[in-house]
């Protein structure tokens, strides 16, 4: 399994606004969706069918907070991003409902999209990928493009 840097979980960490210290084991597993990043207890793999009453694959879910991430179809149990309560998910759908636009318009390619949404989060790259933002960066997702579509 593949492990982060402690460079890489710092950098994530600030990113998706954990409030908390952890240790980097900790870290690691709340980045890969195993530990809830609300509640801090292991989260389960189940089929998404549990949230969704219909399946789109397997999930990493937690069950008192009712937060979850998907994974990756090409991959057996990487998550897309980290765990998302409600509030969250809500966010989420907003930013890549007005990121989206710039690409898919054909305004800018994906790639050049991402880019420009790495210099104005003032983010590295690696990192620019609205699954991991917490609420208050996709905040700045929805503003950054709204700017930018008019």
């Amino acid at each position: 399994m593949e492990r982060f840097s402690q460079e890489q979980l710092r950098r994530q960490a600030a990113l998706v606004k954990l409030e908390e210290q952890y240790d980097i084991e900790l870290l690691e597993k709340i980045l890969k969706g195993q530990i809830c990043p609300y509640c801090k207890q292991p989260t389960v793999f189940v089929d998404s069918a549990e949230v969704y009453q219909k399946s789109y694959g397997m999930i990493y879910l937690c069950r008192p907070c009712k937060a979850w991430v998907g994974i990756h179809k090409d991959s057996e149990r990487a998550a897309l991003g980290r765990i998302a309560n409600a509030e969250l998910r809500e966010w989420k759908k907003k930013a890549h409902a007005v990121f989206d636009p710039l690409w898919k318009s054909n305004q800018m390619s994906r790639a050049k999209a991402y880019d420009w949404l790495s210099e104005k989060l003032k983010i590295p790259k690696h990192y620019t990928h609205i699954g991991y933002f917490g609420v208050e960066t996709c905040k700045k997702v929805v503003e950054l493009c709204k700017k930018e579509l008019q």
